[in-house]
């Protein structure tokens, strides 16, 4: 198989989906609960932000790409440190549990930063999954919050 005939968004997917596996397989599955559920007070305060008419938003291209994803970062940093000092360890310990639960919540975060991507940061082309993504985007809100409360230990 030829890296080279995958779409751009299989690839950065296939990519956010393993940062967020080794981020959750080496910090732990608080720290990719705490990271998901930190997308959502961020999507918030990204999407109400009352300063998008100021001069450093109305370059075309890259550079706002780079600023709307500084804005993003702004309110998504403060909110994973939160989460994470908030969230304590809930989840089985079990070898073949844990690897499964890492998978279905990096499986999650890599929807919520497909999502984020597709909705809300402007890109310079056409992703060809955002129709998809478009049409359902709160089913895709809704998914991480339900393989977060699949992966709690009983």
């Amino acid at each position: 198989m030829n890296l080279g005939t995958l779409p751009i968004e299989v690839l950065a997917g296939a990519v956010i989906f393993a940062l967020a596996f080794l981020y959750a397989f080496i910090r732990g599955k608080e720290r990719i609960i705490s990271a998901i559920l930190a997308f959502y007070p961020a999507f918030l305060l990204f999407s109400f932000f009352p300063y998008w008419s100021a001069k450093i938003f109305e370059k075309q291209g890259i550079h706002m790409f780079v600023a709307y994803l500084g804005v993003f970062l702004l309110f998504y940093i403060p909110s994973h440190l939160i989460f994470s000092r908030c969230i304590e360890s809930y989840y089985s310990s079990s070898s073949i549990g844990k690897i499964i639960q890492i998978i279905l919540l990096s499986a999650s975060f890599t929807v919520l930063t497909s999502v984020l991507l597709v909705r809300f940061l402007p890109l310079s082309y056409t992703i060809s999954v955002g129709g998809f993504i478009g049409t359902n985007v709160f089913w895709f809100l809704v998914a991480p919050i339900l393989a977060i409360l699949a992966s709690v230990k009983e």
